[in-house]
Order: structure tokens, then sequence, then C-alpha cells
């Protein structure tokens, strides 16, 4: 589960966190997560 500043939350399903996580930053992946600036580990 990821969340923005502004509270947006995204919740996705990966079997390598470590390489998903700069996938969000970098914006790639799920166009959600680039939209709503998603981007901070929460769970």
């Amino acid at each position: 589960m990821t969340a923005s500043q502004k509270g947006g939350i995204y919740i996705g399903v990966t079997n390598d966190l470590g390489r998903r996580m700069p996938e969000h930053k970098s914006g790639e992946g799920s166009g959600s997560t680039c939209r709503y600036g998603v981007q901070r580990l929460v769970w």
C-alpha cells in the first residue's frame, strides 16, 4: 500500500518490492500512481 502527500492511496501486488518502488517513483507502471503522486510506502 502506497500513499501520496494529499491522501491518495494505491493498493497493488508485486513479488519484487525492491524493483517496484523505484518504478512507482519514476512514474512507470501504474497510471494512477503517476497521476496522483502516490509514492510513499505505508504498509
